[in-house]
């Protein structure tokens, strides 16, 4: 439903520079999809439970294994 619901070439125009782009946001879309419904649905139950300092922790978790990602990638930028 979250795929489908995205116009996914209009997310991301600064990183679509050719239709080989567009097909591999598509692919990360399609491979992450899942998670992210599942991410929204516990979002939501801590919201409706009015758990907004766990609601808070995870947001938190998420960003830092993103941040954690980004350095990864960089680390391997500067091997290259």
């Amino acid at each position: 439903m979250l795929a489908t619901s995205m116009n996914r070439d209009i997310i991301f125009p600064e990183i679509l520079t050719d239709l080989e782009d567009s097909r591999i946001l598509n692919e990360a879309i399609d491979q992450v999809a899942g998670v992210i419904v599942e991410i929204v649905k516990s979002a939501f139950i801590l919201t409706k439970k009015d758990r907004r300092e766990r609601l808070e922790h995870f947001k938190a978790d998420i960003l830092d294994l993103i941040e954690e990602m980004k350095g990864e990638r960089n680390d391997n930028r500067n091997r290259e």
